[in-house]
Formats: C-alpha cells, sequence, structure tokens
C-alpha cells in the first residue's frame, strides 16, 4: 500500500507533557488501539523534560537548529548535533533535553516495544538507497524532491510531503541540495 501526504494532512499538537508541540506525520495503531508506530517533528524551543512514553521506543534526529544534549535515565548528557546520526533510546525513562544555542526541530519515530524495530536514514545531494519490502517505509522531504522508484512506478515526493510505503521495497533518490529523510519501521 502506497500513501501520500502533504502538510495539510500532518497534526500539530501538544506533546502529552504540555512542553511543547509536535506535528504529527502519520502513526498506525493495532486493532487494539495501541501504538504500532508514530513519525512526528518536534518543535523544541526550550530546556526540560521529555514526556514519558511507557511501551515506546524511541529514534530522534535533529533536523534544523545548532542540536540539543539529552540526559536518558540521569546519564551523562550526550550531544545531538543537527543531522547527525540517530540517538534510540527508551521512551519510558526520565529524558531531559537541554539547547545548545537555540531552538530546534527534530524528527522523532516512536514504536510499540514489541510491535517493530525503527530507524531513521538521512540522505541528501543525490544518494540513492534501496530499502526492503519486509518494512514500512516513510520517506519524508525536509527540502527539496525524493525520487521513489518501485517495481511497478516511479514516484516524487514534494519537500516537506512524506509517502508511505508499506511492504514494498523502494529505492530512495534525494535530488540534488535535497534532505531527506528513511523512517523504516521493521514490524516483528
Amino acid at each position: 500500500m502506497i500513501t501520500a501526504l502533504e502538510p495539510a494532512d500532518y497534526r500539530v499538537m501538544p506533546w502529552q507533557n504540555g512542553g511543547g508541540l509536535t506535528t504529527e506525520i502519520a502513526s498506525a495503531k493495532a486493532p487494539d488501539g495501541s501504538l504500532l508506530w508514530r513519525a512526528s517533528l518536534a518543535d523544541i524551543d526550550r530546556d526540560g523534560p521529555f514526556s514519558m512514553l511507557p511501551g515506546i521506543d524511541r529514534v530522534q534526529m535533529v533536523v534544523e537548529g545548532p542540536g540539543i544534549r539529552l540526559s536518558i535515565a540521569g546519564s551523562a548528557p550526550i550531544a545531538l548535533p543537527p543531522l547527525a546520526e540517530p540517538l534510540a533510546y527508551p521512551g519510558d525513562v526520565p529524558v531531559d533535553c537541554s539547547l545548545i544555542g537555540g531552538p530546534v526541530r527534530a524528527f522523532n519515530l516512536m514504536v510499540g516495544r514489541g510491535r517493530g524495530v525503527g530507524s531513521l536514514t538521512l540522505m541528501k545531494n543525490g544518494e540513492s538507497r534501496h530499502f526492503g519490502g519486509e518494512a514500512v517505509h516513510l520517506v519524508h522531504s525536509l527540502d527539496g524532491d525524493a525520487h521513489c522508484r518501485l517495481p511497478s512506478a516511479s514516484l516524487t515526493v514534494p519537500a516537506e510531503g512524506t509517502m508511505i510505503l508499506e511492504c514494498v521495497g523502494v529505492t530512495v533518490t534525494a535530488a540534488e541540495q535535497a534532505r531527506v529523510i528513511v523512517a523504516s519501521i521493521l514490524r516483528q
């Protein structure tokens, strides 16, 4: 199944703890209403705790701004500079965030524990990569176009748009000067 989304389809909502705003790009729930996965862009404009999310595993990458430091379960702070390797951590432990020089926007992938394993891949400036059909893939263009080559079609994801590909192998190419995030959920 293939679903195309544009910014008008996204939902802006407060964080569970009221400490900020997030733009939910897409989510999926199990028949019992529990979370399978959720992809969102969080706007972080001040230091403070993240919401506790029992039974959820998170993967996060700063996509705009100077970066953040996260102290997870009381650990020494871990720096997340912009567009660096994503950080995976459990959502049901205390996480304190401090800004590094100003507000940021972070891409978040949340996956119900035991429901799947999430990952984020950043692609830019003409990079191309194949993603297998055994997972759900969300191709989100931060800016510029992303080109998706499927076995039966070629599709373009415009800037700020998202394409959800369920159980379909796809080759994604980021256009020149584009930044694209591929969020993958390998179901368990």
